[in-house]
């Protein structure tokens, strides 16, 4: 696999955070072969060949039938050079009646924050204490040096409210199994 800074793998103890907060997930919405968390993703080589398709909400109806559920629930890491479509596509998503969740940097200032985040979402949960080092793309090494720490930003179809909260990168680390 050659290197691509948009393909760094979201660190299996964070994930692992996340089912514990949220349950389960049925998709890795932005991965491939080598970075899913999933058995089931949306990119290169899964389900669905991309989260951005125009067709995927009608796609995601034959998963519904099968798995005999809604929401689907589907969790995010987007390429962090444009976030913008993947948030419009989750709002989307949301409204169409499924769960998704994002992991994004936490970055307020944007225009893609107050446009498509900020009481348009459900729930924004800061990272605080820290910043998540990702798993590199080649080397599967944990790369130190994120210069920018993270959020979760949450589209829950079943809350029409938006909140904000914090939880620590210790105790998502403890409760993940981060292991040094």
């Amino acid at each position: 696999m050659s290197f691509d800074k948009d393909t760094y793998r979201t660190p299996l103890w964070f994930f692992r955070w996340l089912e514990a907060r949220f349950a389960w997930f049925h998709f890795d919405g932005c991965a491939n072969a080598q970075n899913t968390l999933r058995p089931e993703w949306i990119g290169d080589g899964g389900c669905f060949p991309d989260f951005l398709a125009d067709d995927l909400i009608e796609n995601l109806l034959d998963v519904v039938v099968e798995y005999g559920e809604c929401p689907l629930r589907i969790y995010v890491n987007p390429p962090y050079s444009n976030v913008t479509p993947f948030l419009k596509q989750a709002k989307k998503l949301c409204d169409a009646g499924h769960f998704v969740v994002m992991l994004l940097n936490n970055d307020k200032s944007t225009k893609w924050y107050q446009n498509h985040v900020h009481n348009v979402a459900s729930e924004v949960i800061d990272i605080t204490g820290g910043r998540i080092n990702f798993i590199h793309p080649v080397s599967g090494a944990e790369a130190k040096g994120n210069s920018k720490g993270q959020m979760v930003v949450v589209f829950d179809p079943t809350m029409d409210d938006f909140v904000q909260r914090s939880v620590s990168l210790e105790l998502v680390k403890r409760i993940g199994g981060y292991k040094a």
